[in-house]
């Protein structure tokens, strides 16, 4: 059978579509987990929470009526903003809810890409459909 991955996605943040650019990789876990050996070889596994993030660079985050995204501290500083994923060649929607910024964006302007910025939230639903 046929997998269908990789293609367009579009990013909507509290409702409205913007435009993500490179590679968007979403790490769904809420914990990391590391691996230990005892002193006789066997192995035990510790676990930290951690958020769900959402790593990729922006194209200025142009919203449908070109109106570009501020890239100052009060978006940095907002929390709760709803986080939907829309992947339109694979029928997967991704979800993270009481999302938020993270990093330190960089604007490129020769090429209106804007790195250095993560996304966080709490919860991580995939849907298809």
């Amino acid at each position: 059978m046929t997998q269908t991955v990789g293609g367009r996605v579009s990013i909507v943040l509290d409702g409205i579509k913007y435009s993500a650019r490179g590679e968007l990789t979403i790490n769904p876990s809420r914990i990391s987990v590391e691996v230990g050996a005892n002193r006789d070889g066997s192995i035990y596994k510790t676990t930290t929470p951690q958020p769900v993030r959402a790593e990729c660079s922006f194209n200025r985050l142009v919203d449908v009526n070109g109106t570009p995204l501020k890239w100052d501290e009060s978006l940095m500083l907002r929390n709760n903003i709803p986080i939907t994923f829309i992947e339109q060649d694979t029928g997967f929607t991704r979800l993270i809810s009481n999302g938020t910024f993270v990093g330190d964006p960089q604007e490129n302007l020769a090429t209106g890409e804007v790195t250095g910025v993560s996304l966080a939230g709490e919860t991580h639903d995939q849907i298809r459909g």
